[in-house]
C-alpha cells in the first residue's frame, strides 16, 4: 500500500507499507515494513500472536530512532532501546492473563475478520508500550459501519464495508472489501494522511 501525505490538497508520497501474513503451527506471524525515502533504513516489525483467541506473544520493532521487543505472558517484558542516544530501557507489568486484549501493532488487520455490518459497534483493548507516551491496555472503539461502493484500478467497483474506528482520539476510517475483507484504503485524521492499495 502506498502511504500519502495530503495538505491543500497536495498529496505526497511517504513511502510504501507491506503487510505480510503467515499461520504456523497455531500461530499467526504478521510482518510490516515501511520503506520511506525519507529514512535511512526500512521500518520493520514482526509480531506473533495465537490463532484460537488473538492473544499477543512476541512483537519486536526496529527503525532508525529505535529498537524495542516485547514477550507477553503473565508479565509483559519490554526492552527498548533508543538509538540516538544508545538509551536502554527494560520494562515488566503484570497482568490479568484473563484479559482479553491484542497486540496494538496488528489490532487495524484484525478489524478486517470481525463480524462487520451495517451499524457494528464495537470496543475493544489493546497493549501499547511507550516509553515516551502511554503503556498500557487502551481503548479502541468502532465507531460506524456502512455499506458502501469503492471504484478500484484494475478490479472494478467493490462493495465495502467503510469502518470507523477511533484510538487515542485519533479517528482511522478503513475501506474494506465485502468479498475477501481486502483493505483497499484508510484514511487517517481527516484524509491527511491516506493509504491506498495499488493494483
Amino acid at each position: 500500500m502506498i502511504f500519502y501525505s495530503i495538505k491543500d490538497s497536495i498529496k505526497t508520497v511517504v513511502g510504501e507499507v507491506k503487510n505480510k501474513i503467515e499461520v504456523n503451527s497455531g500461530i499467526i506471524i504478521q510482518s510490516m515494513t515501511f520503506t520511506s525515502k525519507l529514512f535511512n533504513n526500512d521500518f520493520v516489525d514482526v509480531t506473533e500472536y495465537r490463532l484460537s483467541n488473538l492473544k499477543p506473544i512476541f512483537h519486536t520493532s526496529n527503525n532508525d530512532q529505535r529498537f524495542l521487543t516485547i514477550v507477553y505472558g503473565d508479565t509483559i517484558h519490554a526492552i527498548y532501546r533508543n538509538v540516538n542516544d544508545k538509551r536502554i530501557s527494560n520494562y515488566a507489568e503484570a497482568i490479568n492473563n484473563n484479559l482479553n486484549y491484542y497486540e496494538s501493532s496488528v489490532y487495524q488487520n484484525i478489524i478486517r475478520w470481525l463480524p462487520l455490518t451495517d451499524g457494528y459497534k464495537k470496543e475493544f483493548a489493546i497493549y501499547n508500550y511507550d516509553p515516551n507516551n502511554r503503556t498500557g491496555i487502551l481503548n479502541v472503539k468502532i465507531t460506524d459501519v456502512i455499506s458502501e461502493k469503492y471504484q478500484t484500478k484494475n478490479s472494478g467497483v467493490r462493495d465495502i464495508w467503510q469502518v470507523t474506528e477511533v484510538y487515542e482520539g485519533l479517528e482511522t476510517v478503513h475501506f474494506i472489501d465485502k468479498e475477501d475483507r481486502k483493505l483497499w484504503k484508510q484514511e487517517v485524521n481527516g484524509g491527511k494522511l491516506v493509504m491506498v492499495r495499488e493494483e
